[in-house]
């Protein structure tokens, strides 16, 4: 280390705030990731101290989340992932999702609940449902029998 990379460490943790659980970036942000300027350009603050702390991302690969919270740079929340495993990692429903379950929504020309998930870009219909809690359970074990990157399902948080 020389006196450059060491001001650089200092710069970043000084921009850290750390929490009982994540490590939030205080510092500039761009769509919630904190950003810096890193041997001469600017970078994601996640995917340093990933590397700082696990050495050199894999090629091809990108730096997730378990946590969810983008703006978080512990080391023990971030993995590397393929673009795939990152989509499987999502937190709850899309915000134009009316039901408010991942991957589930109403089906108003048969008057039933749709189960669905996408995985490596196909559509899985799981079927439909009276109930919407029928339709979320469906869901929710195909996700965690066939998308491991799913960290709420496989923790069995309810915002899944």
């Amino acid at each position: 280390m020389n006196k450059r990379d060491d001001d650089l460490i200092l710069r970043f943790w000084a921009k850290v705030k750390k929490t009982k659980t994540c490590w939030l970036w205080q510092g500039a942000t761009a769509g919630g990731y904190g950003q810096i300027h890193y041997r001469g350009k600017l970078e994601y603050a996640h995917r340093i101290a990933y590397e700082w702390s696990h050495g050199a991302i894999p090629a091809g690969l990108v730096v997730d989340h378990t946590c969810h919270n983008r703006g978080c740079v512990n080391p023990s929340h971030l993995r590397p992932a393929t673009y795939g495993q990152n989509s499987q990692n999502r937190q709850g429903p899309q915000k134009r999702a009316k039901s408010g379950v991942r991957g589930v929504f109403w089906d108003k020309h048969n008057n039933k609940w749709v189960a669905g998930a996408r995985l490596n870009n196909k559509y899985v219909n799981l079927g439909r449902y009276d109930s919407i809690r029928d339709a979320e359970v469906a869901v929710t074990e195909w996700r965690r029998k066939h998308m491991p990157y799913s960290m709420m399902d496989q923790r069995g948080d309810k915002a899944a």
